[in-house]
């Protein structure tokens, strides 16, 4: 037996949240930005990182959809975010002047 609930659509009757990832690249002039979904696969990911690394489960959402776009930095406040393999934390605040 599993133990994964099925997975209807999420937003049935709704509309969909949305998450957004900011993609930097120190070559490019300018940052894109992309609106990603928040599907059933996404929140399969992120309920594992949230089991395996005792993420909040807003953090685990943020996080695996930073994966899951392919990105390999994380900007955050956060100094207490567990580590991940694939993704570097960069902390805001060392960034501000």
């Amino acid at each position: 037996p599993s133990s994964r609930l099925p997975c209807r659509s999420p937003f049935a009757g709704s509309k969909p949240t949305q998450h957004v990832v900011v993609a930097l690249d120190p070559s490019a002039k300018r940052s894109s930005l992309c609106w990603i979904p928040l599907t059933c696969e996404l929140a399969d990911r992120a309920a594992a990182l949230r089991a395996e690394h005792r993420f909040s489960t807003a953090d685990a959402i943020h996080v695996a959809t930073a994966l899951d776009a392919g990105a390999t930095a994380f900007v955050t406040n956060d100094r207490d975010l567990p580590p991940v393999p694939g993704i570097e934390y960069l902390q805001l605040a060392d960034f501000a002047a």
